[in-house]
């Protein structure tokens, strides 16, 4: 017998400032919560329980998979086999240095714990909206397909080996060998036009990056405003970025089954419509294992009741297989 609620309810009271609408414009400062930025587990690692690890979307924190963590923990088989992770990013970083930043503490900590076994090669990763497309990139061979990002950030930084080094590494991955299934939740993967409206507009021109990445392009003979430009998380997002673009001509593993949970402002099961800020269009991809619309739009589909029951039933089905 336990009391899953009660970790879980002290860390949502004692982080207010990272929840709610209101706090939402407090993520374009590129420092509000770069220190705490990474990967965090919820318990101690256990080399014998299957990792699930949970990226967050735009303007949001690792905070908000609060409701459906506590479901999923009250379930004494998912407790028992599952142990939960979570990645809290600044999401106004480029997509591929968040999901750069991601690969490289997974790989750090499968070093650190000398990870091996059913378990850890066994990991089911989530993401919402943003956390979506990153959950993709880390599934994805990037070989021909990110040419011109990387050209594009290549010419930014010539005549600067470390620069460059830098910008390569974010154009080159493979998909990391021990991602088992992916499920992508109200995940932009052909954009959002909310990136060029009026309000997207207004957020990327306010967004700062991190200090740890002004300091870096600021050393490099005022290269920060060419760069960051480029690089800008909302830019990423609009349909005709070079990111989404790059995105669409890619693909996930062919091993690695995907699911996805998209949301639908009126009615469950319509596929015309959209959550608000993603479009079905842009949320469906073709390939997919299973495919769930459910009435709820985009800020809250994935504390969403039938969403939850989704996300149980793809683990239970993951131990299943």
């Amino acid at each position: 017998e336990a009391d899953t609620s009660l970790s879980l309810a002290m860390i949502y009271g004692e982080h207010s400032q990272y929840r709610g609408i209101l706090n939402m414009p407090r993520f374009l400062r590129g420092d509000f919560m770069v220190e705490n930025r990474g990967l965090y587990l919820l318990e101690p690692y256990d080399p014998t329980k299957i990792p699930v690890l949970f990226t967050h979307g735009l303007m949001d924190s690792a905070l908000t998979w609060v409701p459906m963590l506590n479901e999923l923990l009250s379930d004494p088989v998912l407790s028992e086999q599952y142990q939960f992770w979570v990645f809290f990013y600044p999401t106004m970083n480029p997509i591929l240095q968040s999901a750069s930043e991601l690969r490289h503490s997974l790989l750090a900590l499968h070093k650190a714990k000398d990870a091996q076994g059913e378990a850890w090669d066994n990991m089911v990763m989530a993401g919402h909206s943003m956390g979506g497309l990153i959950t993709r990139l880390l599934i994805t061979d990037s070989t021909g397909h990110f040419d011109a990002v990387a050209a594009r950030a290549d010419a930014a930084a010539e005549g600067d080996p470390e620069l460059q080094r830098y910008v390569a590494t974010l154009g080159t991955f493979k998909p990391l060998p021990f991602v088992q299934r992916a499920i992508f939740m109200g995940a932009p993967h052909r954009g959002a036009r909310m990136a060029k409206r009026l309000g997207g507009r207004a957020g990327s021109a306010l967004m700062n990056h991190p200090t740890y990445m002004r300091n870096f392009l600021d050393a490099r003979e005022g290269r920060l405003e060419i760069v960051a430009r480029m690089e800008n998380g909302i830019d990423n997002l609009a349909p005709d970025s070079l990111f989404t673009l790059a995105l669409v001509s890619s693909d996930w593993s062919p091993a690695i089954p995907v699911h996805s949970v998209i949301g639908d402002m009126w009615k469950e099961g319509r596929t015309g419509g959209g959550d608000s800020v993603v479009a079905y269009a842009s949320a469906h991809v073709d390939g997919a294992e299973s495919e769930l619309v459910v009435h709820a739009e985009h800020l809250t589909l994935h504390k969403n009741t039938p969403a939850i029951a989704e996300i149980r039933r793809i683990l239970l089905m993951h131990l299943g297989e």
